[in-house]
């Protein structure tokens, strides 16, 4: 098949070398990008890299026959929808980082609208007012920023999003409940410990969790000089106490389960399809929320919930699942559909947590230890006794037992969907 000709040798006069360029068409374009580029040394003349590109014309038509072969393979076309996967949700990152950006923006308008506010009123009742010296403020977002930088410059990649969005909420939940803007540097020593006390008034590893990572930004903070204008880290002394023992929570029983299926039909679509999909996957909440339609596609006539291309809680945890026939018979892959080149739900982790945990407590659930992550219990419960041991560690994404399963034991997709499809339905 012939490939479009076009100038494509030019002279680059910043760099003062000649540079051969050609747009790759579109068709092969998820495979190979937008162009192809090759640039001659700089003793090469314009004249002589014109008769030295007959061998990057050959090349690049070389490179378009390979991409239109490739894509004729259905390998090829996994390829091209995993790396359509992957440059959707960096898009999504960007979008929910520049609305949180935002977001932070609006706040500290509306402050300097209230303290104007406050002297225009001090000028006209004619009373003395001196005007606050300017302190550095410190939002959440730019303390994550370096947070992530950090963590790039060390790894040489991001921390999950996962992560990002947890720690995000978490200092959100501790302004609004100390009533306080988005500011590190504003909140004293004292308000910090009261925070402190109502976290470990709520039990359990909330606490642990929570004063975490706080104290870990605060700490991100300092070290990137941000508490120079107050002279100290106002969380230094703010200590988390220790990791509590761990505790096996119960599944949900099947009385349960039909109670919260049952009602997530009229809720909103986060809690609605966070709840069937966990009861039939397994996955939690920052795996569900944290995926893009695209994540849900056709292997001949079975629907898969495909993880692969992302980086989750462990290695392990990338994976295919197939989706169970009762979520497909209740609608799921229609609300896909309507969520094409967006996020599949419009709140982050840790929203989400909060929302399917009120909604479980909403119905009277009894027990502390009923939340959602139940649903992973009761699944990898029932897969015990509906397929091997290996084959349920897979499909829980957790760790292979020995060389055996890590290096040489590969899953079939017809038994993993014997397997799922095996997953008693409550709600029938």
């Amino acid at each position: 098949m012939k490939v479009a000709q076009m100038p494509c040798v030019y002279w680059d006069e910043q760099k003062g070398r000649a540079q051969f360029q050609r747009r790759f068409p579109s068709d092969v374009q998820p495979l190979t990008g937008a162009w192809f580029r090759h640039k001659y040394p700089k003793s090469v003349s314009l004249s002589g890299a014109m008769q030295l590109s007959v061998e990057q014309h050959l090349e690049f038509n070389a490179i378009v026959e390979a991409a239109r072969e490739r894509l004729a393979d259905p390998a090829g076309m996994v390829d091209v929808l995993r790396g359509s996967r992957e440059r959707l949700r960096l898009m999504r990152e960007r979008m929910r980082a520049l609305k949180t950006q935002l977001a932070g923006m609006d706040e500290g308008l509306q402050r300097i609208d209230e303290e104007a506010a406050f002297y225009r009123l001090g000028a006209r009742l004619g009373m003395s007012m001196k005007i606050a010296e300017v302190r550095g403020v410190v939002p959440t977002e730019s303390v994550l920023n370096l947070w992530i930088a950090e963590i790039v410059a060390e790894k040489k990649e991001p921390p999950p999003p996962g992560s990002v969005s947890r720690k995000r909420r978490t200092m959100e939940r501790m302004f609004a409940h100390l009533k306080a803007p988005d500011d590190l540097a504003g909140l004293s020593l004292p308000q910090l410990q009261r925070y402190k006390e109502h976290l470990m008034s709520l039990g359990g590893r909330i606490a642990y969790d929570h004063l975490g990572d706080i104290t870990h930004l605060y700490r991100v903070a300092d070290r990137n000089n941000k508490f120079e204008a107050i002279g100290v880290n106002p969380c230094a002394k703010i200590t988390a106490p220790g990791k509590p023992e761990h505790k096996k929570r119960p599944p949900f029983t099947d009385d349960e389960a039909r109670l919260i299926l049952v009602d997530a039909r009229t809720t909103e679509p986060v809690v609605r399809w966070s709840h069937w999909l966990s009861a039939f996957t397994g996955t939690i909440e920052s795996e569900i929320v944290g995926a893009g339609p695209e994540d849900f596609y056709q292997v001949g006539d079975q629907w898969v919930f495909d993880m692969t291309s992302r980086k989750l809680k462990s290695g392990y945890r990338p994976r295919i699942v197939p989706l169970h026939h009762s979520v497909i018979r209740e609608g799921f892959i229609d609300y896909v559909e309507t969520r094409k080149a967006k996020a599949l739900f419009d709140v982050d982790a840790a929203k989400a947590c909060d929302l399917l945990n009120a909604h479980i407590r909403g119905l009277e659930i009894r027990g502390r230890d009923k939340v959602f992550y139940c649903w992973r219990h009761g699944f990898i419960t029932q897969l015990e006794d509906l397929t091997t041991p290996d084959r349920s560690r897979y499909l829980a994404g957790h760790a292979p037992r020995d060389i055996h399963a890590r290096h040489y034991l590969h899953h079939e997709l017809p038994k993993l969907v014997d397997a799922i499809n095996g997953l008693r339905d409550p709600a029938r």
